[in-house]
């Protein structure tokens, strides 16, 4: 009888005490940013990694009102550190109007879920002129697919562009490099 109690007590300890503290060990870190902006369309952009790397803020001053849809490309690559290589595992090319009035896709909902609790994201187009800013904005790793989970560096490739015709006008363009450990 000691026995089973025992090992009740023992599998309590490891699933409410030791797994947790292994689970929350494990994250997604910034390990650098490189931005480029259009200053036609935006008279300031600062994206700054927080201490602990686990967050960021972001300032972004609309130069004015967009009469356009604006649109995101978010690539998501894999980087090879020792190569220097990097390989694809996702890209998204969205309307962001629509993904905003809409929420296509479940990992891109939840990281505009994300926006909206950090900061002042519009909820629906047009863009607006004017200051716009996360604050503490987490790297959120509860959508991501556990595959894509490996100890390895990473890099995110945003894109906010309008497209004329057949070519694309840069808004802004932003390459995030993150560490998952």
């Amino acid at each position: 009888m000691l026995r089973k109690t025992t090992r009740q007590i023992i599998l309590f300890l490891l699933n409410s005490l030791i797994l947790p503290q292994l689970i929350v060990s494990k994250g997604l870190y910034a390990v650098s940013v490189v931005k480029s902006f259009n200053t036609h369309y935006l008279k300031e952009y600062n994206v700054h990694i927080n201490p602990g790397n686990d967050s960021l803020d972001i300032y972004l001053k609309i130069a004015k009102t967009f009469d356009q849809i604006p649109w995101l490309s978010l690539a998501l690559n894999l980087k090879d550190t020792a190569t220097n290589r990097s390989r694809r595992l996702l890209q998204y090319d969205v309307n962001v109007c629509d993904l905003l009035d809409k929420g296509r896709g479940k990992f891109l909902t939840a990281w505009i879920h994300n926006f909206w609790r950090y900061g002042n994201l519009p909820r629906s187009c047009p863009f607006k002129e004017g200051v716009y800013y996360w604050n503490n904005l987490t790297l959120d790793t509860r959508n991501i697919p556990p595959f894509l989970m490996l100890p390895s560096h990473y890099e995110a490739l945003i894109k906010i562009y309008f497209k004329k015709r057949s070519k694309k006008e840069m808004i802004s363009d932003t390459k995030l490099t993150m560490e998952w450990k």
